[in-house]
Parts: structure tokens; sequence; C-alpha cells
């Protein structure tokens, strides 16, 4: 993750960020700092930004092009175009869903104001989020943006040493972090809680989610009354538990939020930009569906449980490609046996060889421009896994961004060695230790994935679902 700030204070921005876990992680390339003085782009010798307001007022506005200019400074080093957030009050509350979904960006671009703003035309033509901390007025953007580049940064992977402080924390899953405690056992003849030092896991993970039920009952009865219609989703989503694996990983990894919810029929918005959706019958369908092509987000991808969706998701979202695949679920809480066939590990910063190696059998594999293009992504989030038989690469699987497995490719001259099965156990086995429950969909009609699946132990779902997306 790699966070551009334009400031008038950039000294504020690094010596803040650079302690701490956030300096960690600076140093351990899981994150990366640039920051642009905005004084720097100004078209006179003082370097000055501001100026009086048309109309009259107290105060002074940040000028449009000292900040466009330095805007275009960064915007040329990106690779896409990062979204960039404006930090000002008047913007919609920071919240830890968002956290959640800008931590799955690649690059961010923070804008700080100062003194009564910034002349409302390039904000218009450069600000695609317009966000805040809270309802009060600060001297200045930067603590704000310091404040939500902690929050995101601490959830993009290795930046916290124990990956679980950021799954099981405060708003995890609509609750509030339960009571901690540490030594000494007594301490002002008050005691560390029985259940803590019993030693039995199960004992003491009830008595976590009891202490963080009650405490977000007595602290946000708004956010308990939203975890219990999680709950609630997640019991009816079971009754068809292999259909919906991918809600309910959505739910569980606390990417989903709930669009609609009632009478056997939910809908699902993934911070990924996913959309899920399962309903009772076409009234109902059509209902969400309509709620769906009037959201402020438009899904990139739309992934419906029944038939009888697709036509009117096509008539109400425009012309989308659709692809009928069955979910095939690893329902077991043991690991699958390791294999030996292969070495599997991260595709990260890879040496000249095996950038060579990646470019060969992805052209080997004959896949088209969608399907490389969704690769790339995936490859720089860090969910491709290579396998390595002699120090070579022969072989990768990738993650989408649903949770599923959607790459898994073995060079010709390597295949029938074991290393096909060697990536996937290894993956099963990943999520299995996340907490997570692996599933694949298999495109109807392909006979090899299908034995392949079920030979590792996979179960298939009766129905299949339809995946939607622009062609």
């Amino acid at each position: 993750m790699r966070f551009h700030v334009l400031t008038l204070f950039p000294e504020l921005i690094e010596n803040t960020f650079g302690t701490s876990i956030t300096g960690r992680g600076l140093e351990s390339g899981k994150l990366a700092l640039h920051t642009v003085n905005i004084r720097d782009y100004a078209d006179n010798r003082h370097h000055k930004v501001d100026d009086s307001p048309y109309g009259g007022g107290a105060g002074l506005v940040m000028q449009a092009e000292p900040v466009y200019r330095a805007w275009e400074s960064v915007r040329r080093e990106c690779a896409g175009a990062p979204r960039v957030i404006y930090v000002t009050p008047q913007g919609h509350t920071f919240r830890q869903e968002l956290a959640r979904e800008l931590a799955r960006e690649e690059e961010l671009i923070f804008l700080c104001g100062h003194y009564e703003g910034i002349d409302e035309r390039v904000l218009k033509e450069i600000v695609t989020d317009y966000i805040s901390i809270g309802d009060y007025v600060l001297t200045g953007g930067e603590l704000a943006a310091l404040v939500m580049m902690d929050a995101i940064a601490r959830l993009v992977p290795g930046v916290l040493h124990n990956q679980e402080s950021a799954e099981f924390e405060s708003f995890h899953n609509s609750l509030l972090e339960y009571p901690q405690y540490s030594r000494p056992e007594t301490w002002h003849e008050k005691q560390v809680p029985r259940e803590l030092l019993s030693g039995n896991h199960k004992e003491i993970e009830d008595w976590r989610l009891e202490q963080a039920k009650k405490r977000t009952r007595e602290r946000r009865p708004d956010l308990y009354e939203e975890y219990e219609r999680r709950q609630a989703c997640e019991r009816q989503l079971m009754k068809q538990k292999l259909l919906h694996t991918d809600m309910l990983e959505s739910l569980r990894a606390d990417r989903g939020r709930i669009l609609h919810f009632e009478e056997e029929s939910v809908a699902l918005a993934d911070c990924e930009g996913i959309f899920y959706v399962t309903a009772k019958d076409p009234e109902a369908g059509e209902k969400i569906l309509e709620k769906i092509s009037n959201n402020k987000q438009k899904p990139a991808l739309l992934v419906l449980h029944q038939e009888f969706l697709v036509e009117r998701a096509r008539k109400l979202l425009g012309p989308l490609a659709c692809e009928r695949r069955f979910p095939y679920v690893y329902t077991q809480k043991h690991p699958l046996p390791r294999c030996y066939g292969a070495e599997i590990r991260p595709l990260t910063e890879l040496e000249d060889q095996e950038r060579e190696d990646v470019a060969k059998l992805v052209q080997e594999s004959g896949c088209g421009q969608r399907k490389k293009e969704a690769f790339l992504a995936c490859f720089r989030k860090g969910r491709v896994y290579g396998a390595f038989v002699e120090g070579r690469l022969r072989g990768f699987m990738g993650q989408n961004q649903a949770g599923d497995l959607d790459f898994l490719y073995v060079g010709e001259l390597w295949r029938r060695r074991g290393i096909g099965r060697a990536l996937e156990t290894a993956w099963v086995n990943q999520l299995l230790g996340q907490g997570a429950r692996p599933f694949v969909w298999v495109e109807e009609g392909e006979e090899s994935s299908r034995l392949f699946q079920e030979s590792l132990g996979l179960c298939r779902a009766k129905s299949p679902v339809w995946i939607l997306a622009k062609p």
C-alpha cells in the first residue's frame, strides 16, 4: 500500500507516520509514504498558495492551480488512477467498513486543506472521496489524514505481526472488543476472570463472545442491532450453506455489507465491488436488483444464486457476460495432507528469472485479456502463489476478490506430477488456518476440474450460481 499526501506540512505527516507500527510497515516495505508539498507548485517566489475568497468573507482559500499541479505530479507516478481523498468535515464519516475497503487499494492520495478550504473547481476535477473523521473542525487536514492512514495501514496484510489483531477487535462483525487482561492475576483486589485462566480454549472463546456482546449492548446499542441482523442473515444463508458459501465468507471476513434482508432474500455489497443476491422468488429478486441499480456503488461483479434473476439483472444493469458455475466447498475442519511435489510460496518480489517464468506460464495458458488483467490484479494484491520445482516456477494459482480459487495452471511439461494438487492443498490449508471456508466455482461441463475438486474432498452444491460482469 502506498500513501501519497498533498499537504502544506509534509514533515508533520512524515514524522508521525514514521513511528510505531506504521513506521515498521515502512521499513518492511509493506507500506510506502510519499509526501508532496503543495507550496512547491506555487508560481510565485514566496510560494504563496492562498488568496482572498471571491464574494468576500473571513479567511483565505487555497488556490486551485498549485493543488492541481501537485496532484498531477503524483498521478504521473501511479500505474492507474488512485482514489483522491479530500479530508473535510463536510465528507461522509470515516468508519471501519470504509477502512477495510480502502485497505484493498494499491495506492491512495490524501489531500489536506487549510485556511477556509480549497477552491471548489479543483476539488470537482480531482477528488473522488470526501471523508470526515467526525463532526468537528481542525486547523488542517493532516491530523485527520493520519488517523485514516493509521486505520487503513493496520489492515494491510503483513503490517501487524499478529494478523488476528486486525481481525478480532472492536467493530469486527459489528461487535466491540471484549475486555483484555494481563499480569498480575490480582491487581487492587481485582481478579482476572476465571475463564481466562482455565486453559480451555472453547470456554475462553465463549466468554469473550459473551463479553463482546454485553459490552456492545451497553455501549453501542446501534451496533448490537446490526450484529443481531447479521446473525439472522447468516442463519438464513446457512439453510443452503454450500450454495451460499460465497456470501457467508463475505460476512465472516467482514467484507460484506447487508444491502437487503427479508423473507429468505438476501443481498450483500462486498467492499471488493461484488454484489451477491439470493432471492425467494422473482418479485423479491426484482426488488433487490432495482435497489442495486439505484445504488451509488455499481457492481464490478454480480453473483446471482437463482436463474430467474439473470435476465432481470441484464435489463436493469445493461449487457453483462454470464457464466454458470457450481460451487465446490471444502467442508472438513482438518487440513489436507501436505503434498511434496513442489515448494509453494507467494509470488511477491520476483527475481528476473521468476518474472520471466510467470510471463511464460501466463502466455502458455492462453487466457484472454480479461483473465490476464484479473491475474495481474490478484498478483498486485499478493493473492498469487507459485509452485517451484528445482528452483524454477512450474505452476501458479490465484485467489480472486470473491475469495475463491480463480487461477490454477501448471506448465504443460510438468503436469501429472502432483503440482496442481500441491498448489490447491497449500491454499486450502492456509485458508483453514485463517478460519475461512475454501471454495471454488467450477464451470459447468469442466469434467476434469470436477473430478480434481472431488478428489481433494470438496463437495458440490446442488444448485449453480450465475456470475455476471461487463464483457
